[in-house]
């Protein structure tokens, strides 16, 4: 879109002259305001990406909450009836015949692997909120590629996604609310895990208190999570505005 004497609305784009920085045009020419040209696109593009995938972070939250229910009934009951409370038991075996088409077998692997799809909404979000950050000049804790990468690095994954997060978060009230989040995170994990075996080796009455710690950290998870994107946007779009305003 163009004004309505033929020349581009003010905004940030890359320098005329080729130097590495994004030169802010006010309009009607341009001004000696330069941001860090850190990625292929201006820090206003960037915040649309990352805007766009954190209404789908959101979804996701609200997605993961219910697959997490689903996986620990499911999981439980498969447990239960393949290994029927005997997991560690070095004599016993798993009952074969309860593998493969099972309805249990099916609905956990879905669970499963829809709960991979919504982590990788989130790793996608923390990749665009990350780039965004990087084209605003923030220091961030690791590259967009590998903060993304995180949520799927077993053990790892416990502790580099908040760290990238926390790159973003430079309140001290902000930053508890990104702890407390990620500690739902690595509680619903292990009770999740927790769950599974304690169906296996001993019955469903023990894996019961072990699912529902796991959907209420969920559910903890889902609703810090959605103040996490709230704050990191409103941080990034903040600072976007500022360097508009600078440049103005």
């Amino acid at each position: 879109m163009t004004t309505g004497e033929g020349l581009p609305p003010a905004g940030w784009y890359a320098d005329p002259h080729g130097a590495r920085v994004w030169r802010y045009w006010d309009g009607t020419q341009w001004t000696d305001h330069v941001a860090p040209q850190t990625s292929e696109k201006p820090p206003a593009a960037a915040l649309d990406d990352e805007r766009k995938w954190a209404m789908w972070a959101r979804w996701a939250f609200a997605a993961y909450v219910l697959l997490v229910a689903a996986t620990g009934i499911l999981g439980a009951l498969y447990f239960d009836d393949v290994y029927g409370g005997s997991l560690f038991d070095p004599k016993s075996t798993a009952r074969p015949d309860n593998f493969g088409g099972a309805p249990l077998a099916v609905g956990y692997q879905v669970c499963a692997f829809a709960s991979l799809a919504v982590i990788g909404v989130l790793a996608v979000w923390t990749y665009r909120a990350a780039q965004t950050a990087r084209t605003l000049g923030l220091t961030i804790r690791r590259e967009p590629g590998l903060s993304a990468a995180a949520w799927f690095i077993p053990i790892v994954n416990l502790w580099w996604p908040p760290q990238t997060i926390r790159s973003f978060v430079p309140d001290r009230n902000q930053l508890r609310v990104v702890i407390e989040w990620w500690i739902c995170w690595i509680v619903t994990s292990f009770a999740l895990a927790a769950s599974l075996l304690a169906a296996g080796a001993s019955s469903l009455g023990t894996a019961t208190p072990f699912v529902a710690v796991a959907v209420l950290g969920a559910a903890a998870f889902a609703i810090l999570g959605f103040h996490v994107v709230r704050i990191v946007l409103a941080v990034h779009q903040e600072m976007v505005v500022a360097q508009q305003r600078a440049g103005a």
